[in-house]
């Protein structure tokens, strides 16, 4: 039978969501149905004589008590652990929100207080909602009938929430089965938040919504559907954005125009995305993209640490123009900056950068020392190197370099030399050379006084970001920067025994 997958997601970016305290808040649900199990699925479907929601929920046992009572054993439901099944994950949800909507059913039998009957209607609609997903053909059938009517009821504020929750039904079915169009998302989240009474609570709903549509590794996206989905997630947080940014709660305003930074964030990568495939249009359209930005009245904040992100990813994209024009379009906006923290950092980067983008073409010559004597780099003349500039506290820089020393032995006919240059300490080098044996060539260029990236070698070279991989080609020149990981393997395949 379908086969529901439990999955949470978050906004990057922006503080952490407000938590809600049960499962079915802010919590996605994928359908998906293996094709070995359909067919004997469906023969045993054709068996069953549907039931009503009814006659199942008196199937279902759950404890008797007072209101109180009965929220605590709802929150008990939420506190056991589910299992790493997928199958066995979906048959607890199924089997926890089904106990839930009992629970609140017998809750709201009781009339209790105001406060209670809101609660076990939030909780009813979400487990419903959560139903609707897992078990559709059962309980989960009456989740638009019984949001509908909150939509029509009495109750402005349960009205609201139903609208959200419907809104959240319409985002599940357009990822898990692709058959809502992206501009009934847009039309439904715009009527959401257009309402003037849209309190804190749709926002978190239709926040948490847009937080599901952001691609991730299980979507198994092609190339056109990922573009088209960030392009969604980027309008819907705009709407969301503006339409809670000037928000009587500090705190609602503050995450709505966190959401107005992450629509710029996406427009930029899918902008930076287009220019790696060779785009000429796209590249002026980030600058254009960032200018407007900093020229912007009302800023989020963000401007200035998403140019530099963008310049970098430029920079890694082999893309040094323009990663260049982006670095200065980020100094241009500092310079008379009242903040001289500000202005000295973003001008060492871009100075680095500056200096690093110029190195192709240029000569690199390392000194230093390798096995406590001088470094001869004369002795490589003639051949082609990698050189890797790195420090100890780089996370992973252990596998990295090992990760390279593959990439190279799989290429042994095309023979290229590798120096890795440390920049730090002579008593931090000793102490990490001490835990790792590393069988390659490592040159100390720094000293106890000036080390890491403010020594002068790494200056001389522009080095910021570590590790920090050039290739040095025969005639001493610098032929590429940041030749690692696909880059390197890249490389290697353009070399030739004729060009050594």
């Amino acid at each position: 039978m379908p086969v529901a997958v439990y999955r949470s997601r978050c906004c990057c970016s922006i503080a952490c969501l407000l938590l809600t305290p049960f499962i079915g808040c802010g919590q996605r649900y994928v359908a998906t149905q293996s094709a070995e199990s359909s067919s004997a699925d469906a023969e045993l479907n054709d068996s069953i004589t549907p039931q009503s929601s009814a006659t199942l929920l008196a199937k279902i046992e759950i404890p008797d008590g007072t209101p109180d009572e009965l929220f605590a054993y709802i929150a008990s439901l939420d506190e056991q652990e589910l299992s790493s099944d997928a199958a066995e994950q979906s048959e607890m949800i199924r089997e926890r929100m089904a106990k839930r909507v009992k629970a609140c059913n017998a809750i709201l039998a009781q009339n209790p207080a105001p406060e209670a009957e809101t609660s076990a209607v939030q909780l009813k609609l979400d487990a419903l909602r959560t139903l609707s997903i897992v078990d559709p053909d059962g309980i989960g059938a009456d989740f638009q009938t019984y949001a509908t009517s909150l939509v029509n009821g009495n109750d402005p504020y349960l009205a609201r929430l139903a609208m959200a929750k419907q809104f959240q039904h319409t985002v599940n079915n357009y990822i898990s089965q692709g058959t809502v169009e992206t501009s009934t998302i847009l039309e439904e989240l715009n009527t959401l938040v257009a309402n003037k009474e849209a309190g804190p609570r749709v926002f978190m709903e239709a926040r948490d919504a847009i937080g599901w549509l952001v691609p991730n590794d299980e979507d198994q996206l092609d190339t056109d559907q990922l573009t088209s989905r960030m392009a969604l997630v980027a309008k819907c947080y705009r709407a969301i954005g503006n339409g809670f940014s000037n928000y009587v709660d500090s705190q609602v305003a503050d995450e709505a125009k966190g959401l107005l930074a992450l629509a710029d964030q996406f427009d930029l990568e899918l902008l930076r995305a287009r220019a790696r495939t060779g785009e000429a249009a796209a590249v002026n359209q980030l600058y254009e993209k960032l200018e407007l930005m900093f020229a912007a009245e009302k800023k989020h904040g963000n401007e200035l640490g998403f140019a530099i992100q963008t310049a970098q990813g430029l920079e890694f994209d082999g893309l040094l123009k323009p990663a260049l024009r982006i670095y200065e379009l980020a100094w241009k906006n500092v310079e008379s900056d009242h903040d001289a923290n500000l202005r000295s950092h973003v001008q060492r980067t871009h100075e680095r950068a500056t200096t690093r983008l110029g190195l192709v073409g240029q000569p690199m010559e390392i000194s230093g020392t390798a096995n406590g004597t001088a470094f001869d780099w004369t002795s490589y003349s003639g051949k082609h190197v990698l050189v890797c500039f790195w420090e100890s506290w780089v996370v992973g820089w252990h596998d990295e370099i090992k990760n390279i020393q593959a990439s190279v032995a799989e290429h042994a006919n095309k023979p290229i030399e590798i120096v890795t240059v440390n920049l730090d300490s002579p008593e931090l080098l000793k102490e990490y050379l001490d835990k790792h044996q590393l069988d390659i060539t490592v040159v100390s260029v720094a000293d106890s006084s000036r080390s890491g990236t403010e020594c002068s070698t790494a200056i001389r070279y522009g080095v910021d970001m570590l590790p920090f991989c050039v290739l040095v080609g025969p005639d001493g020149n610098v032929q590429r920067i940041h030749v690692f990981g696909a880059h390197l393997i890249e490389a290697l395949q353009q070399l030739s025994p004729a060009s050594l």
